[in-house]
């Protein structure tokens, strides 16, 4: 005869069978998985937020440097016009990566400095950004004023422009001006998101070959598909010279042009020259031409 089972041992909540077990197991590590992720988001968030505050003062720092040195004009003359990479700086850790751009802007107006067509309504803005890591960065900016004594009447400018082949302001193109008489002046500026480049304080060039004026990029072209665009301009004293407007030069990031002969049997003859024709310039591919090709770069725009 069986031994009698103990009082209650049939309740449903008599305990916890292995399925439950798990399952419940698996509710837990579900729910503790979820706290973790809020947890190390928070404190991506906060480390992010310290990064952010740190190189707000990495920034200021050279921001700070930047204003000290407009205070006189020898200390302002040593701004680069244009836009330079500086050494990295380590703070609480982190290796911050610096870019400084400095650009004449127009006094209290818009537009661009191209079109401001004096020195006395401009003021050198200038830029500094801190990135690190795969996504941060912190930008500031700050406006320095030239000191009094600084310009000098006698001097001239020249204001370029350089644009696109869709008629607009190219950025990122570096235009330089250099003379060949003293003083010496070799001067690059980055052109910014209007395409200008202002030289401001050129002594002029009266009684001397004018300024030579290159633009250049690296994969940029300009309409006869030439790396690089030169040209020359003479600066006059106390005047802005201006390669802007119907003037302005063109010059883009070169496309390319790419051909099949077809049939393809038989085959086209070797030394068969390509040429290409648009409203203001023609380009003739010299090279051996075969089934298929390309010329490159070459400046967009509608060729025949």
């Amino acid at each position: 005869m069986a031994p009698p089972r103990p009082a209650g041992s049939d309740s449903p909540e008599a305990g916890f069978t292995l399925i439950e077990l798990v399952v419940a197991l698996g509710l837990l590590a579900i729910l503790m998985s979820a706290s973790l992720y809020s947890i190390m988001q928070g404190l991506r968030l906060s480390r992010d937020n310290q990064d952010r505050v740190v190189a707000a003062n990495v920034v200021t720092g050279v921001l700070e440097k930047l204003q000290t040195a407009a205070l006189t004009t020898a200390g302002f003359d040593t701004i680069p016009v244009t836009t330079e990479t500086l050494p990295a700086q380590t703070s609480a850790g982190v290796s911050f990566h610096l870019t400084q751009t400095a650009e004449w802007v127009n006094r209290g107006l818009s537009g661009s400095s191209c079109n401001s067509g004096t020195n006395a309504s401009l003021i050198l803005r200038a830029t500094v950004t801190a990135s690190w890591g795969s996504a941060g960065s912190v930008s500031q900016s700050a406006l320095l004023a030239a000191p009094n004594g600084t310009f000098s009447a006698g001097n001239g400018s020249l204001a370029v422009q350089v644009s696109s082949s869709a008629g607009t302001g190219l950025s990122g193109a570096d235009v330089t001006v250099s003379n060949s008489w003293a003083p010496a002046v070799n001067q690059t500026i980055t052109t910014g998101s209007d395409g200008c480049a202002f030289f401001a304080q050129l002594p002029p060039s009266t009684g001397h070959p004018p300024y030579n004026v290159t633009v250049s990029s690296a994969g940029g072209v300009d309409v006869k598909e030439q790396p690089s665009f030169v040209t020359t301009e003479t600066v006059s004293s106390g005047t802005v010279s201006l390669l802007t407007g119907s003037n302005a030069i063109n010059y883009d990031q070169g496309g390319s042009v790419l051909w099949t002969y077809s049939p393809a049997s038989p085959s086209p003859a070797l030394g068969m020259p390509v040429s290409l024709d648009s409203s203001s310039q023609s380009l003739t591919d010299d090279l051996y031409a075969w089934s298929t090709g390309s010329l490159n770069p070459v400046y967009p725009g509608t060729y025949a």
